[in-house]
């Protein structure tokens, strides 16, 4: 698919039960930011692990339920998406339907090599560029999230347009996920913006 990422926010969730299928719930304790630093989970989350994601044992190497290197809690990227055909115009940017990636985290490295990549030789963010997201056969996780560059944005009102809704729905997502409805707080629904 053909698309601007307007943003990128470091996305951190925490599961105390294993993926069930038949019983889909929301991780007992999450955090979204901007960036990693200073990052800490909602006051609101059902089970917080620690008062910040940094220190947490549950961000720990060797954490894992099932074993192994790995850590209990998940880090992520939330990518904030735009069609590509938005930056048509400024109005088009600001009346596009956005949605939300969660790319695995064995894509993770695939996406920071990617957004240094075009900063290095364009000298430009990744909202400042037309990206393909693709996925791609891989023998050990199944498949990963591959990004590629098409095209450059050069208009100056399409690009001030990009960035005044990337802040707008960086603090959107983060503001949405500090807040809990009756109905989440009975029973964890599966998140809408999930692909």
């Amino acid at each position: 698919m053909q698309c601007i990422i307007l943003a990128a926010p470091v996305e951190r969730l925490y599961y105390s039960s294993r993926y069930d299928p038949t019983k889909i719930v929301g991780p007992d304790c999450y955090a979204i930011d901007a960036s990693s630093i200073g990052i800490k989970p909602f006051d609101n989350v059902p089970a917080q692990q620690h008062k910040t994601c940094e220190g947490c044992p549950k961000n720990e190497w060797g954490s894992s339920p099932t074993g192994g290197k790995g850590k209990a809690c998940r880090e992520t990227r939330r990518l904030l998406i735009l069609p590509a055909d938005a930056v048509a115009s400024a109005n088009a940017v600001a009346a596009a339907e956005l949605a939300a990636l969660r790319p695995p985290v064995t894509s993770i490295k695939n996406y920071a090599t990617y957004i240094q990549t075009i900063a290095a030789t364009l000298r430009r963010p990744p909202l400042a560029v037309i990206t393909e997201i693709g996925v791609v056969p891989d023998a050990k996780t199944q498949f990963k999230v591959a990004f590629s560059m098409t095209r450059t944005i050069e208009d100056q009102d399409i690009l001030q347009a990009l960035i005044a809704r990337s802040k707008e729905e960086v603090s959107n997502a983060i503001a949405s996920a500090g807040v809990v409805t009756e109905v989440e707080a009975e029973a964890p629904a599966i998140q809408s913006d999930r692909f």
